[in-house]
């Protein structure tokens, strides 16, 4: 039996804070027990209705995040969809306004191996976007009573749109022209990518059967053979009235003006050094024509003005308009007189 100092009092109740109801027998503790008993019935309540409130806050979140999942599809499709469309009509507009351009062609090649092949030819009608298909043999078909109708032309992807070319040499400006000649008048451009450009125009007034053969002859020639020392043929546009060639450019011009315009043109005289290797380069170039190209050619208007200089003086024969075809295995072809007088073979004199 344990033993207690005087001063001390025993509580026999037992710890009224571990006891939540306490003593019935004191009447603080059943007061306590009476308060405790309403706070634990006001407890219960108070948490039956925090859990209906969650219940209701997660069913809301619920049906949000459905909404949410149904809705940011359809406004991302939307949001595409309104992007697409103005993307869609102006390539629409592009390629609806590249089709219907002028007489606009789409040459394709013949096959090179098949000699009886034609070439066929699809022309853009600009009135009511109607095509048109031309067919001719290799050496190419006309309507000599109509200068609009087109030959048929052995050349890959080498069609120029003239309004290109018009945007390039600022609508055939004549602070542009390079220079005349019996073609036509040639204009310097440049194309978007920086590319320097010779781009030779007929005129209307020499646009006759004989230009027309040149013309064609030209292509024919320069989209075949490729060489260092040839003039490069970049392409070419038939459009209506307009007949057009576009060649690499050439920033020191024709032979001609360093031999015998040099003064006027402010030039210095060439060396016999640069002139020994122009003749060189020339050589060259004939020489390819004449016997390394798959075909032979014969150019017949070699002469000063059509060898073109380049930067560093290096030569290009340009000008194919009067080459004739020589048959293989032939040594020598029996032409018409063609060329220029001063410049053809002696045994023409």
């Amino acid at each position: 039996m344990p033993v207690f100092s005087n001063g001390l009092k025993p509580m026999v109740d037992g710890n009224s804070l571990l006891n939540g109801g306490g003593s019935s027998n004191s009447p603080s503790s059943g007061k306590n027990s009476t308060s405790g008993g309403s706070g634990i019935i006001g407890g219960d309540t108070h948490g039956h209705s925090n859990s209906s409130s969650s219940d209701s806050v997660e069913t809301k979140k619920s049906k949000r995040k459905g909404l949410v999942l149904i809705v940011a599809p359809i406004a991302g499709v939307a949001a595409a969809a309104f992007l697409l469309i103005p993307l869609y009509a102006y390539c629409f507009r592009r390629t609806k306004d590249g089709f219907q351009a002028p007489s606009s062609l789409v040459v394709h090649p013949r096959d090179p191996s098949d000699s009886d092949s034609t070439v066929k030819i699809a022309i853009a009608n600009n009135a009511n976007g109607s095509v048109s298909t031309l067919t001719g043999s290799g050496t190419g078909s006309r309507n000599s009573s109509a200068i609009g109708d087109s030959h048929a032309i052995e050349a890959g992807n080498l069609v120029i749109s003239v309004q290109v070319l018009r945007n390039v040499t600022k609508n055939f400006a004549p602070e542009n022209e390079l220079g005349r000649g019996g073609f036509g008048v040639v204009y310097k451009g440049e194309l978007d990518d920086g590319t320097k450009i010779a781009v030779k125009r007929m005129e209307a007034g020499v646009i006759t059967n004989k230009a027309l053969d040149e013309f064609q002859a030209e292509i024919a020639v320069l989209s075949k053979v490729r060489h260092r020392h040839l003039v490069a043929l970049i392409g070419y546009s038939i459009e209506g009235n307009e007949r057009i060639l576009v060649y690499e450019y050439m920033p020191q011009g024709a032979l001609s003006q360093h031999l015998f315009h040099w003064k006027s043109f402010g030039l210095e005289p060439l060396s016999w050094k640069r002139r020994l290797n122009i003749a060189l380069d020339v050589a060259r170039g004939m020489e390819y024509l004449h016997t390394l190209a798959h075909q032979s050619f014969i150019h017949r208007d070699l002469k000063s003005s059509n060898i073109l200089l380049a930067d560093d003086f290096r030569a290009k024969v340009s000008d194919f308009g009067l080459v004739k075809l020589a048959p293989n295995g032939e040594k020598s072809v029996v032409t018409k007189l063609a060329g220029t007088f001063g410049y053809l073979a002696p045994e023409y004199a």
